[in-house]
């Protein structure tokens, strides 16, 4: 049977690709775009869907529009290409509409919300050069370069410069492949991390650590001291707007303490203690913890406690000090989402409310079935737009129970 079929693209699927039917089963096309009549080459086959590449556009979608990278996919183009950027060949304005779309289907499919409850997204300030962290990977082979992972998760393509990171770091990057040689000796990956403060530090994965204990991030609502390998949001623009939602949040909720779990160096906890509630704050990396409380004392805070370990643990010691229907509790985890341990305790002990931030739709959704189950009710849920051009995307949900 031949690889190669015609096909109508009818939709798009959460992680950008577009949706055929071919001999039966859907078909997940990389490259493709809704209404577009299209040849595809099918490359995996499994039991109830297929998986192909657009080798061709026979009729084209009336969004598509030209690539910006040389190496986001390009049907023309043979070979590797970066996964990064899967928006590219179509307005920003699209983008958007599509991802909210998905997040709809997702918040209906898997936790059966209906469409009603989401807010309209919310835009980000920049969608192109707003990254403000990149990390480049060493080629294999012998080759001496250094860039992203491609497509067959083994090749790393050379790149001369990304789109999505700010001038600052695609400066630096230029720099770096006059020099690549002396980099290549200091492991397999480089991090390279912009804040208007400190310039663009370049951190090497096996060094000696001759860097800023912190580097100074900034927002809207002031500066953050951050650990330079710690978590800190990528897209600055998008995180003034996504605290904004999460202050307009504060201002609706009439408990007396905030749990900001996850909290990284403290922003969401600060913020609460700024606006007048009991705070705790707490988190398993052992260096943004002590950032946490530095960002506390640098803003005279007195009302705010922090505590270092897992989520779990680091829950059912605050849970033990302060009664949970007085407590809103701010979570923001990993892609992976809560544990199962972790979204037990929350449904036994049940806190008052949740602010429930996430960069993965899908095991976001997984986690307020469960919640609601338990008798959460979803106020409210939006995407914040944190990662243009690519698959993700972030969203910031209010429950109540």
């Amino acid at each position: 049977m031949s690889n190669i079929k015609t096909a109508e693209i009818y939709s798009i699927a959460f992680g950008g690709e577009g949706i055929a039917r071919i001999d039966g089963k859907v078909c997940f096309v990389t490259g493709a775009l809704p209404d577009e009549k299209t040849v595809i080459e099918v490359t995996e086959e499994k039991k109830n869907f297929t998986k192909g590449v657009l080798r061709e556009i026979i009729t084209p979608s009336q969004d598509r529009i030209e690539n910006v990278c040389p190496l986001a996919f390009n049907c023309q183009k043979k070979g590797f290409f970066c996964t990064g950027c899967v928006y590219q060949h179509v307005s920003y304005e699209k983008e958007i509409e599509f991802k909210d779309r998905q997040f709809s289907e997702l918040l209906k499919r898997f936790a059966g919300i209906p469409d009603g409850i989401k807010l309209p997204p919310v835009y980000s300030e920049k969608y192109l050069n707003y990254r403000n962290k990149i990390t480049i990977h060493k080629a294999t082979g012998n080759v001496n370069y250094f860039g992203f992972v491609s497509n067959d998760n083994i090749t790393v393509l050379d790149v001369p410069e990304c789109n999505l990171a700010c001038d600052e770091i695609n400066k630096a990057l230029k720099e770096l492949r006059l020099d690549i040689p002396g980099f290549l000796k200091n492991g397999k990956k480089i991090l390279l991390r912009y804040s208007q403060k400190d310039g663009v530090l370049v951190l090497p994965e096996n060094t000696c650590r001759n860097f800023p204990e912190y580097m100074t991030e900034d927002s809207e609502f002031g500066p953050f001291l951050v650990p330079p390998y710690s978590f800190f949001q990528t897209n600055i623009f998008s995180h003034d707007l996504l605290l904004y939602e999460f202050k307009k949040i504060l201002n609706e909720i009439k408990r007396e303490t905030v749990f900001d779990l996850y909290c990284g160096v403290g922003v969401f906890g600060i913020l609460a203690a700024e606006s007048g509630f009991k705070t705790y704050c707490a988190d398993i990396d052992s260096e943004a913890v002590p950032a946490a409380k530095k960002n506390a004392e640098i803003r005279g805070l007195k009302n705010i406690e922090f505590l270092s370990g897992n989520a779990f643990d680091t829950s059912k010691k605050v849970f033990g000090k302060e009664s949970p229907d007085k407590i809103c509790l701010v979570i923001d985890p990993p892609r992976t989402g809560l544990d199962k341990t972790l979204i037990e305790l929350l449904c036994e002990k049940k806190p008052k409310c949740l602010i429930y931030i996430s960069c993965s739709p899908d095991t976001l959704c997984r986690d307020l079935k469960i919640l609601m189950s338990a008798g959460y009710e979803i106020i409210s849920t939006r995407i914040i737009d944190m990662f243009p051009r690519t698959k993700h995307f972030e969203t910031i949900t209010y429950l109540t129970v």
